[in-house]
């Protein structure tokens, strides 16, 4: 007896209820290439049970991070859905299943195929993989994220680069390396053109992040 199973995470290829963007042959090259967000793909089989099974953790990883959705955005492609995405997925050297790639920002067609981007047992540890990997990575600048630490000597000097008198909040963090926390309140903001994160480094290695609005 055979048991097959259907597995699909949105009912279009626009962003569903599960904020996953369900991709294929025809929409891969408009939603992946040349974009100012990264994305991340998860390349599945709809008959595959640990695809079924990593489904779950996939799809709330692009719940949790639902705030992010013009840093990052979460998508899948059903590599078994038709001859064309069977295709493109070779094309990717996607032969393993479930398979997770990163797309960065303004990638280019034909040319770029995704990094490696590691499956995960909970979205957690999915979210801690993708801050860290934005902590080392260049794409920090074009993200508008300014992630790089600034030294500093003193509170004072700390203090000092913020306006004295203003009616909106500042939210500092203090923690060390590498510095998730001050990343991750990034997670619940959508207007990141309106705010700014600064990162300070102490002389202990102690890391600041300074959050703030801009006036």
């Amino acid at each position: 007896m055979f048991l097959i199973s259907n597995l699909s995470f949105t009912n279009s290829s626009n962003i569903g209820t599960d904020s996953v963007i369900e991709l294929n042959a025809d929409n891969f090259n408009q939603y992946v290439y040349n974009q100012k967000a990264i994305t991340l793909v998860d390349y599945y089989l709809n008959w595959c049970s640990h695809c079924i099974t990593f489904a779950k953790v996939w799809k709330q990883f692009a719940k949790d991070i639902g705030g992010w959705d013009s840093v990052v955005r979460v998508a899948a492609i059903d590599c078994a859905a038709d001859a064309l995405n069977q295709q493109l997925c070779r094309s990717h050297r996607v032969t393993r299943f479930p398979r997770l790639k990163l797309f960065r920002t303004y990638s280019q067609q034909n040319r770029d195929f995704g990094l490696d981007f590691e499956t995960r047992d909970r979205p957690t540890q999915l979210r801690t993989q993708l801050i860290d990997w934005l902590l080392k990575s260049n794409d920090s600048s074009s993200l508008n994220l300014n992630i790089n630490p600034n030294s500093i000597a003193s509170k004072n000097e700390l203090f000092n680069a913020f306006p004295v008198h203003s009616e909106k909040h500042n939210l500092i963090f203090l923690e060390k390396h590498p510095k998730r926390l001050g990343v991750e309140s990034l997670r619940q903001n959508r207007e990141f053109n309106s705010t700014a994160l600064s990162t300070f480094s102490t002389s202990s290695g102690t890391h600041l992040f300074a959050y703030k609005p801009i006036d």
